[in-house]
């Protein structure tokens, strides 16, 4: 029988907490029950303050992911804005080039009207010449005689219309040129505008990407140290009832003659025996006693399959708020629940659904306050979660 005791309240320990008995947990070996139950507390209201840690972490967390969110879009709009400003600049570019081109075509045309304006001075100056009866004239301009070479172009009133044409033609290309010139400064001005406002927008885009780097690197940070705290909490828990259960494994090797331990446990119980009461201590989310059934060899099995012929239901007033199974969500200190809750009014009864002895009757770890009880044919049922004593 005290094998069986042995291996339910190990299997026990190890299906509800995480016993890790690593190097440091020799510390914990001269001190008594009473100190590791004060231990343990005092390490549970650390938990507890990590757990409300956690929660405004989270909150931290929200923020920041709000923030990053606002930080993407802005970076989004801010890339929009440099892509923007990248097409305005190529175009302020190209219509530089293009200004340039026709500048360089205004200058042409003004240095070839300049030409001509010359050329048709030469020959109003030759007409005037022959109106004004400059004697020896033909000899000057060649044989032939320059009256009749000037009688066979154009006649005075045309070569003036002409020279007056190209005049008109010249200062509206010299117009059109400063016209050109402006409109350059203008667009080399907002090319220089356009360069400014993108090199801010860089700068603005470096200094979101960092900030949103920082705020992705904050959270992390904060999101990793925590766990590690709470990972090193419930590892030092785990520690404790390791040593709890070393303890009680002792207390039943030495068991006396009488059929009580060195915690007073033994007594005797008939099913439907009031053995406790419904309460809500250890970890726990509310008012409920936790049932798990064990076999003689230890191994757990599903409560449903027992209560109702090998068992009575330990409480009358109940809802079955968790069954037997995985646990169904992310659990810190177990991810398998080895028995099934029934949550109920706190204070009533808590009946012993078989006759048998009590072999545990204490505050025990995760359970709170628990009653162990073992059958008259090998099979072990716990009770956990009572009112204390």
């Amino acid at each position: 029988m005290i094998k069986k005791y042995l291996i339910v309240l190990l299997l026990i320990a190890s299906t509800f907490f995480l016993p890790n008995l690593v190097a440091g947990a020799t510390v914990y070996d001269s001190k008594t029950i009473n100190e590791l139950r004060a231990e343990k507390e005092r390490l549970e209201k650390i938990a507890a303050e990590k757990r409300a840690e956690a929660s405004v972490q989270a909150d931290v967390a929200a923020d920041a992911k709000a923030e990053i969110a606002k930080l993407e879009k802005s970076i989004s709009s801010t890339q929009a804005q440099i892509a923007a400003t990248s097409s305005s600049i190529n175009l302020t570019e190209s219509e530089i080039g293009g200004l340039t081109t026709q500048i360089g075509e205004r200058q042409n045309e003004i240095q070839q009207k300049q030409d001509g304006i010359k050329a048709t001075i030469r020959k109003y100056f030759k007409m005037q010449l022959i109106r004004e009866g400059v004697g020896g004239v033909d000899v000057v301009f060649g044989e032939g005689g320059i009256s009749k070479k000037i009688r066979e172009k154009k006649s005075y009133s045309t070569v003036k219309a002409e020279l007056n044409r190209k005049k008109e033609e010249l200062v509206t290309i010299k117009e059109e040129l400063e016209s050109n010139k402006k409109e350059l400064e203008d667009k080399q001005i907002a090319l220089q505008n356009y360069k400014a406002q993108q090199e801010i927008q860089k700068n603005d885009l470096l200094a979101q990407e960092d900030r949103q780097a920082a705020l992705k690197s904050r959270a992390e940070i904060a999101y990793a140290e925590l766990k590690a705290e709470e990972k090193a909490v419930i590892s030092e828990e785990a520690k404790i009832e390791a040593i709890i259960v070393q303890k009680i494994q002792q207390a039943l090797r030495n068991r006396t003659g009488t059929g009580k331990t060195a915690f007073g446990v033994g007594t005797p119980v008939s099913q439907g025996d009031t053995i406790g009461r419904l309460g809500s201590t250890g970890f726990s989310t509310g008012p409920h006693v936790h049932f798990s059934v064990f076999t003689p060899e230890g191994a757990t099995v599903n409560p449903r399959t027992r209560l109702g012929s090998q068992y009575i239901w330990p409480v009358t007033d109940f809802r079955v708020s968790q069954e037997y199974g995985p646990a169904g969500w992310r659990n810190p200190v177990y991810s398998f629940h080895n028995g099934i809750d029934l949550a109920g009014p706190a204070g009533q009864p808590v009946y012993a659904s078989a006759d048998g002895k009590i072999v545990l009757d204490e505050y025990y770890g995760g359970y709170g306050y628990a009653v162990v009880i073992e059958h008259d044919d090998g099979w072990v049922t716990l009770y956990g979660h009572m009112l204390g004593s």
